[in-house]
């Protein structure tokens, strides 16, 4: 389940596992209501919104995300992008995104184009 998934992350040195936390950032992105449900049932986007979710039950000096947008639609996308400067600003950490192609219209302080 997406309960299961989580604590498993939850169990590293370093990591947290508040349910509560988890709920609030679950509910911000839409899918509190699946966190019982089995992963294997779960869209891709869905799956990607619990993987943000995951990257983020740590704290990170630096934290790097690979397409964290990919099966996301824009306003899902957008959610998403709050939620990790949320808490990339709460744990002060630095976030590099990669992203192939996408024109999102969103500010950050530094933006290369490969």
């Amino acid at each position: 389940t997406g309960w299961e998934n989580l604590a498993i992350k939850g169990k590293l040195p370093g990591a947290f596992y508040d349910e509560n936390t988890i709920r609030i950032m679950a509910d911000h992105l839409g899918i509190e209501a699946l966190l019982s449900k089995k992963c294997g049932a779960m869209s891709f986007g869905e799956r990607q919104r619990l993987a943000i979710i995951r990257s983020l039950l740590m704290p990170a000096d630096f934290l790097i995300m690979d397409e964290p947008f990919s099966h996301l639609d824009e306003n899902n996308s957008f959610k998403a992008l709050e939620l990790i400067n949320s808490e990339s600003t709460k744990n002060q950490s630095a976030v590099v995104i990669t992203s192939l192609g996408s024109s999102y219209d969103w500010e950050f302080d530094r933006n290369i184009h490969l």
